[in-house]
């Protein structure tokens, strides 16, 4: 895989801070602070696994309500064929079953000729950081991502979140019953696997002159890198243990022993059960670090779909339990089918800056209403919202409490949902 880098910018409009009365000191909607984002390049793998790895039932239930549909993604084509475009949108609602946004995702994509072993490409339009709503302060968010958890769109009208590009030239699969003949490449797939680097799955770690940097010229990382560490709990953007650049940095890249820390996210994991990632002995920029381990999860493991080459006759049809909480991870609210799935979600928890309270319902919900509390019942923060809504999102500010535990009440009208909160120092 390759990765393409734009020259960056930095546009700053309006004042960068102001003092809310709920968030505390914060960068203002008007303030945006953007660069362009990466393009990474897929290439396949010239082999056939004869693999399948289906999407769970509750899920494919899920994608014959439109009920049940989680975000909106729009995508504008050019030059697909009737098929390419049937087996692009089938990828497309498996992924808007998946996430939770209130804003649209919209794609451009183009069926061109690319390079002979390229399968496609794709990447996030632009990268914003410090906006409203940024989970961390100081790294680059792709577009959509920064979109959803600020609760608007921040691209100029009619300007894509995500651009891609698939080779008109690939002896490609149409088929959506993962059926994926010999000899041929699953267009589901490869659009599955695009689209989550469009989310965010990238990374901008690189190695050059035996030098391991991030930030590429703008100096600030991804929110993708901040989760990369070591099998010591190492976080390779910790400048103290690996200056930027630096050749200590360049042999953590390299040693074939990274991790994703999805034990951040919302949805915690043993360290046994960190996803791998893929960081082979011979740095490639836009496939390391950008991707999970080939050999930990080959061809038919149910987290294959975001190694670094998918197979002819292998079709993948799930993003995968480790790609989700990734996805999560980084800020991306995903959503379960089941009857029953907690409608709040709060993180990070545990927090030492911004709590962000995420709230998906069924049908439409009206005077709600949040707060935060010591566990003496003391009302430390609040917010309410007006108007009948089915999202929201809400940020508090915790840094001007000392560490311990809180408690966060989110009244609806007619349900009450209560979480504990742990803000460490």
């Amino acid at each position: 895989m390759q990765q393409k880098t734009l020259t960056p910018y930095i546009n700053l409009t309006g004042v960068l801070f102001v003092v809310l009365s709920l968030l505390g000191s914060i960068p203002t909607a008007s303030a945006q602070i953007s660069t362009p984002g990466p393009i990474l390049s897929c290439p396949g793998h010239n082999e056939d696994f004869n693999s399948m790895v289906a999407m769970p039932s509750a899920y494919r239930e899920n994608l014959q309500s439109i009920g049940n549909v989680n975000s909106t993604i729009t995508v504008n084509y050019s030059g697909f064929t009737p098929q390419a475009q049937q087996a692009f949108q089938y990828a497309v609602s498996i992924w808007q079953s998946v996430l939770v946004s209130s804003v649209p995702i919209q794609i451009d994509a183009s069926w061109e000729e690319l390079e002979t072993t390229t399968l496609g490409s794709a990447g996030a339009t632009t990268l914003y950081r410090d906006f409203p709503g940024a989970l961390r302060p100081g790294l680059w968010y792709p577009v959509a991502l920064a979109e959803r958890l600020t609760g608007r769109e921040l691209n100029e009208p009619g300007e894509p979140d995500i651009v891609a590009s698939f080779n008109s030239n690939v002896n490609w699969y149409y088929g959506i019953d993962g059926r994926t003949p010999a000899g041929q490449y699953s267009l589901v797939t490869v659009v599955l696997h695009e689209i989550a680097h469009g989310l965010g799955f990238f990374s901008s770690f690189d190695v050059a002159t035996n030098q391991g940097q991030w930030g590429e010229e703008t100096g600030y990382a991804f929110v993708y890198d901040y989760f990369i560490e070591n099998t010591s709990n190492q976080r390779l953007t910790n400048t103290t243990l690996f200056p930027n650049p630096s050749a200590s940095l360049a042999s953590q890249l390299t040693n074939n022993n990274l991790f994703f820390d999805v034990s951040s996210s919302n949805n915690p994991a043993t360290a046994d059960a960190l996803p791998r990632i893929y960081a082979p002995r011979l740095f490639s920029l836009g496939s390391s670090i950008s991707h999970l381990d080939e050999f930990r999860y080959p061809a038919g493991n149910e987290n294959a779909l975001m190694t670094p080459q998918i197979g002819r006759a292998e079709s993948i049809y799930w993003p995968g339990e480790l790609t989700l909480r990734m996805l999560s991870a980084i800020g991306w609210r995903t959503r379960t089918p089941e009857a029953g799935d907690e409608p709040i979600a709060i993180f990070p928890n545990p927090t030492n800056g911004t709590l962000t309270v995420d709230g998906f319902f069924e049908e439409n919900i009206t005077g709600l209403s949040i707060k935060v509390t010591d566990l003496l019942g003391k009302e430390l923060l609040t917010s309410s919202l007006t108007g009948a809504r089915r999202y929201f999102t809400q940020q508090f500010d915790m840094r001007q409490f000392p560490a311990g535990l809180y408690m966060v009440s989110i009244y609806t009208g007619q349900q009450e949902f209560i979480h504990r909160v742990m803000v460490t120092r």
